[in-house]
């Protein structure tokens, strides 16, 4: 019966492993595209992003010298929320692989369900963000942080520099656009 289900393209088995598989892909090819060097400044930059909104939230100055003490790592980062995407999607694929659709069904279920899977990754990246403190969601929380030491290097100060004018500008913004309407 188990020899069975592995054959069937889609088992639940066989999109168990082949998400487990895709997760050790997208982190293998971060790992070696992290050695380029203009995507390890990249990186810098990413990780710039990261220490300044920390330092915003836990209302330091946005200075270079209060900046560079912050965190690498953020809840709501974009690596992060990749991450979630493919287990959800692994939870999702697997789900519909136990009521074993032909193959009109199970490409048609892989293709409606993707606005489906982003946005409950999308929700579920800001609900633990909101309850970081909660002892079960910072569980939960490492292998989303995990991930973020893939994309993320500490930066030079003048890296920090352009991310702390980047999120002032980007804040003037926000409050230029609520200003106009209202």
């Amino acid at each position: 019966m188990v020899r069975e289900h592995v054959h069937r393209s889609g088992s639940f088995v066989v999109v168990a492993v082949e998400g487990v598989i895709r997760v050790g892909l997208v982190l293998g090819y971060l790992s070696l595209i992290a050695l380029l060097p203009d995507v390890r400044r990249v990186f810098q930059y990413h990780g710039a992003e990261h220490k300044t909104i920390n330092a915003y939230e836990a209302g330091w100055p946005l200075e270079v010298s209060s900046v560079r003490r912050a965190s690498l790592l953020h809840p709501r980062c974009g690596t992060g929320f990749l991450l979630v995407v493919l287990v959800v999607s692994v939870i999702v694929f697997s789900a519909v692989a136990l009521f074993h659709p032909n193959w009109f069904w199970l490409i048609a279920s892989r293709v409606l369900a993707i606005p489906l899977i982003a946005g409950a990754g999308f929700e579920l990246i800001r609900f633990m963000a909101r309850h970081r403190a909660n002892p079960i969601i910072k569980v939960l929380l490492v292998p989303v942080l995990g991930t973020q030491k893939f994309t993320t290097r500490e930066p030079t100060d003048d890296m920090l520099e352009v991310a702390i004018v980047a999120f002032n500008s980007a804040r003037e913004g926000e409050e230029d656009t609520a200003g106009a309407a209202a």
